[in-house]
């Protein structure tokens, strides 16, 4: 764990949560942490006082095999998980896991169906949606039997009560990171393969590909943005 003081950035802890951890996501209110056990399939809590970390072994949860996708509500209501198998880009449909964030002992609500390997993960800044890249079959070998040409993006609609999706779009090869414009009227995917971001505008519930793409130097792996 770091804290941040001005410009000053330093490590206060290390905290062992007997598995891989491959993601972490902050409460609103900064008292409690989630993480993601990629190859354990379970995410963890971590409870926070001021600099004091501590994991909370009995209040693992089970979700989905490479657990990699995290974040919280603004709200602090909900968690969401990305699950993408145990073979990504096998061809097998995989899933998003719902999570009650704000109780005494966080629960798994629901786990909801979103296709092959659901890369990233993000819930935009008011709540009221989340948007998941799929990677598909864009990442298996062309002869396999999983094999699909382009990815997909996802968008899903949350309430107190429910997340469902309610849109899904065409996307690149092998797509990466996501993020939602400040906004929230615009989602940006990174197409690893394509070495360029898609720009998507949310009209209501649904996902509208602009179809401009902005080309990059390089191949985008994560993206991030507030």
């Amino acid at each position: 764990m770091l804290s941040i003081l001005g410009s000053k950035v330093r490590p206060v802890a290390t905290i062992d949560v007997g598995d891989e951890a491959a993601a972490v996501a902050f409460a609103a209110n900064g008292r409690r942490a989630f993480v993601a056990k990629n190859k354990a399939a379970r995410i963890g809590v971590l409870s926070i006082n001021g600099t004091s970390v501590r994991y909370e072994p009995e209040y693992d949860m089970p979700v989905g095999a490479g657990v990699y996708g995290l974040d919280v509500t603004p709200d602090g209501t909900l968690a969401l998980t990305g699950n993408t198998g145990q073979e990504p880009s096998d061809g097998h449909a995989d899933t998003i896991s719902v999570i009650r964030a704000n109780g005494r002992r966080p629960v798994v609500l629901d786990h909801l169906g979103i296709g092959d390997t659901p890369e990233a993960l993000v819930i935009a800044p008011d709540g009221r949606h989340a948007a998941v890249s799929i990677v598909r079959g864009s990442s298996a070998a062309h002869g396999s039997p999983g094999y699909t040409p382009t990815g997909a993006v996802a968008l899903l609609t949350l309430s107190s009560q429910s997340v469902q999706m309610t849109s899904q779009a065409e996307a690149g090869v092998v797509t990466q990171g996501i993020a939602f414009s400040p906004s929230r009227d615009y989602v940006y995917v990174c197409n690893y393969v394509d070495r360029n971001l898609g720009i998507y505008r949310i009209s209501g519930d649904t996902l509208i590909d602009t179809g401009n793409r902005l080309s990059l130097p390089g191949q985008p792996a994560s993206l991030a943005g507030r």
